[in-house]
């Protein structure tokens, strides 16, 4: 799965590190239903996109419903 998360307007410049970014690779690493995820090519959205590897494809309604949260409510703390 592809996760599109963009470069952020709202990063930290000090640290140079996207909220939305930072909050998708988190997700990421504490939900087992998710296995290997990176960064595409640049001309696939490089850092502002998110690959990751689906464990369980029965799962994969579930996570989309909870990703779709997750974006919607981090959108909504601006």
């Amino acid at each position: 799965m592809l996760i599109v998360h963009g470069k952020g307007n709202h990063r930290l410049e000090s640290q140079n590190i996207c909220p939305l970014a930072e909050t998708v690779r988190l997700f990421i690493e504490t939900d087992s239903r998710l296995g290997a995820s990176g960064h595409p090519e640049n001309k696939q959205g490089g850092k502002g996109a998110t690959w990751v590897i689906i464990k369980q494809k029965k799962s994969l309604k579930t996570l989309i419903i909870t990703i779709k949260y997750i974006f919607t409510n981090l959108m909504n703390m601006k």
